[in-house]
């Protein structure tokens, strides 16, 4: 995570820190995308798609 994210932020107390910090690794996690990764959000990248699901289950029934 960013420093500069949260060296704008006052915490008032460390429950107040840990919700402001929890939201923003949501965010980064979720709804941010990243161009590393062709402009998907860390959440996408890691979703199987249903033909690496099929693809999968194929290989596997010809190995057994």
């Amino acid at each position: 995570m960013k420093r500069s994210r949260f060296s704008e932020h006052l915490f008032t107390n460390l429950c107040h820190a840990r919700r402001l910090i929890g939201a923003s690794r949501d965010d980064y996690t979720i709804t941010a995308p990243h161009t590393s990764l062709g402009g998907r959000t860390l959440w996408e990248y890691h979703q199987p798609s249903k033909m690496d699901q099929t693809l999968n289950r194929t290989i596997l029934k010809t190995r057994s």
